[in-house]
């Protein structure tokens, strides 16, 4: 458990789907994670989403996504199809708010 007022925020790119991401995601805050297309070492929007499901994480950005032809709302829909919470895209020099 986290104490409170703590908030965690989880990290993973270039990272095919993996129990080892459920393990460090577990109850986060948010968990930024790649959705890059899934294949030998990385995921699709569906495997982020379903990492942040399993984790049971509050929130999911995702990240390190393809930008020519982006369809941000394509890509938040199919991580919806894994993951019930808020999903968004993560951009360069965002800041996060807790």
């Amino acid at each position: 458990d986290q104490a409170e007022g703590v908030k965690v925020v989880a990290y993973s790119c270039d990272t095919e789907p993996t129990p080892a991401v459920v393990h460090l995601a577990s109850g986060a805050d948010v968990l930024l994670h790649e959705s890059s297309g899934g294949g030998v070492g990385h995921s699709s929007a569906a495997d982020a989403g379903a990492m942040a499901h399993q984790a049971e994480v509050g929130r999911l950005m995702l990240i390190h996504y393809p930008t020519i032809d982006l369809d941000e709302a394509a890509l938040i829909r199919e991580a919806q199809t894994t993951f019930a919470g808020r999903v968004e895209l993560a951009h360069d020099f965002q800041e996060i708010e807790l």
